[in-house]
């Protein structure tokens, strides 16, 4: 399994706190390229409610791209027609059964665009793409060099300018499909040289246990409830003043300490997670023998839950948490 690392910005956390007198909830939703999910990319919305500068509720669930979602049955690619649809080879099935040729949908629209799809080759947007995310869609019509609309993964990692870090573009996407307002399409020419049209088919996006949410997946994703809710337990009376800097993400330490210390690693199978590195001065051997002192678990499995898994997570928490505590992001 190839690995897969995320650019991340460092974020303001050392903004001064405003106190809430009332709860507040902010709302992130964030692209989880996720390497233990089998299934592709998975998109979260993370609400954080604050109260006196401390979280007193968190909620987060997710939903599918459309390699989850575009995929059709052998009768509905046989109704959209073989210049309807694409076949990827070796894509894990739903079912939990081994890995095999798999069909999906060519043209879908979310929301009022259209994208068409093809299979994915290696290369193509590996920073963006886990290796469940087995499909890239583009928007159809769109010319241009290297930008995000060529391919959704990228497009959503991107924030338009001037934005804060809650990524509306994920956003517009994760209503779009969690209230079903995304169709399988069917594309037709008049001849060959014409603009093709597009039409909505009589197949439906399908979703395990009919249900665009993992939160709904039933018994096959129950692993991602169980650890919101650890989450949620972790999170719960704490003030978040997380250092972000890409180097603390690694899950090992490596090289000299001061420039390779991690936020998280895995101890006896589940995630545990250090603050007290980031505070420390690396050239004062008493402090660095305290270290190991300092993990906290976060009662979140190492088999379910990746590293990306987890950086998606709690950068998705304080970015939820700073658009309602930080008054220079409000």
């Amino acid at each position: 399994m190839k690995k897969k690392i995320l650019s991340l910005c460092i974020l303001p956390f050392l903004l001064p706190l405003t106190s809430c007198a009332k709860e507040v909830t902010g709302t992130c939703y964030y692209q989880d390229v996720s390497t233990t999910f089998a299934y592709g990319n998975l998109y979260l919305k993370t609400d954080v409610t604050a109260y006196n500068d401390k979280i007193q509720d968190l909620k987060i669930d997710a939903t599918y791209s459309p390699s989850v979602w575009a995929r059709v049955s052998a009768s509905d690619a046989t109704k959209l027609g073989e210049e309807n649809v694409f076949t990827v080879n070796n894509v894990k099935q739903l079912d939990g059964s081994d890995a095999a040729t798999t069909t999906f949908a060519k043209y879908i629209q979310i929301g009022s665009t259209v994208y068409e799809g093809h299979a994915r080759t290696e290369d193509e947007e590996a920073n963006y793409s886990s290796t469940g995310e087995v499909t890239v869609y583009s928007q159809i019509g769109f010319v241009g060099k290297d930008d995000q609309k060529a391919d959704l993964t990228r497009y959503f990692s991107t924030l338009p300018t001037d934005t804060y870090h809650l990524y509306p573009r994920i956003e517009e996407y994760y209503t779009a499909v969690t209230s079903g307002n995304i169709k399988i399409l069917t594309a037709s020419k008049t001849d060959k040289s014409s603009t093709a049209t597009y039409a909505a088919s009589d197949v439906k996006p399908a979703f395990p246990n009919n249900s665009p949410l993992l939160s709904g997946a039933g018994d096959k994703f129950a692993y991602f409830e169980t650890g919101v809710a650890s989450l949620k337990e972790f999170f719960s009376g704490k003030a978040i003043n997380f250092n972000y800097l890409t180097p603390l993400f690694s899950d090992n330490r490596e090289g000299t300490a001061s420039e390779n210390h991690a936020l998280f690693k895995t101890i006896d199978g589940t995630w545990h997670y250090n603050t007290y590195q980031t505070e420390i001065d690396w050239n004062d051997a008493s402090k660095v023998a305290d270290v190991d002192n300092h993990w906290e678990d976060l009662k979140l499995s190492a088999t379910a839950f990746s590293l990306n898994d987890v950086r998606a997570f709690f950068t998705s928490i304080n970015n939820a948490f700073a658009s309602v505590e930080y008054a220079s992001v409000r």
